[in-house]
């Protein structure tokens, strides 16, 4: 209001023929300013709320980035299909218990066996371990049968390689079977193809 009564004082003032039309420029040139200015004082505070608005927001979008990023470097990473197959096969410390167990089996069905090797196969899938099981057996045929069904049951990681039969007669009741198993661990520790692991004996 000072303002517009100075302004007012000017133009009544200086009312003549030589300054009346340059008073009013001068009035509405410092009349726009001042209304340029009251507005711009009236916006500065909100327009320097919503810069700290977003200058909030983005700090915040970036602390959650940082956040995010930390815990996807937390978490293990997702198996590959091929890895999940891997980790399906028992650890390569259960092989003795595994391996005693297929005897076992073979004992408690009065089946004779004589010695039995143990080695690492030569074909080993990728990150697996094969021992191939050696094991020459004696005894009743439907006794042979049902460890094959028996061990393969047992041990869904166990496969029957090679079963090669042999009487000594036609009517003879004793069966001899070479028998010849893969045995699949996983790959913990690496073992050279061809080691001989193990060489048993009946008790």
């Amino acid at each position: 209001m000072t303002i517009a009564r100075t302004l007012s004082g000017m133009l009544r003032g200086r009312s003549g023929p030589r300054f009346s039309g340059a008073a009013a420029l001068v009035a509405i040139g410092v009349l726009a300013w001042t209304l340029a200015l009251a507005l711009w004082l009236f916006w500065l505070p909100g327009e320097q709320r919503q810069l700290a608005a977003l200058q909030d927001a983005n700090a915040a979008s970036r602390a959650a980035v940082v956040r995010r990023s930390a815990d996807l470097a937390a978490r293990p990473p997702k198996a590959s299909p091929g890895e999940r197959f891997v980790g399906a096969f028992p650890a390569i410390d259960s092989r003795p218990q595994r391996v005693e167990s297929l005897l076992a089996a073979a004992t408690s069905r009065k089946l004779a066996w004589l010695r039995m090797d143990l080695r690492v196969g030569r074909d080993t899938l990728p990150g697996l371990v094969r021992y191939q099981v050696t094991l020459p057996l004696a005894g009743d045929y439907s006794a042979l049968r049902g460890l094959v069904d028996a061990a393969l049951q047992a041990d869904p990681a166990l496969v029957l390689d090679r079963l090669q039969l042999r009487r000594s007669t036609a009517t003879a009741t004793l069966v001899e079977a070479a028998s010849t198993w893969s045995l699949y661990t996983r790959e913990e520790p690496v073992i050279a193809p061809g080691t001989d692991v193990r060489r048993s004996t009946p008790p």
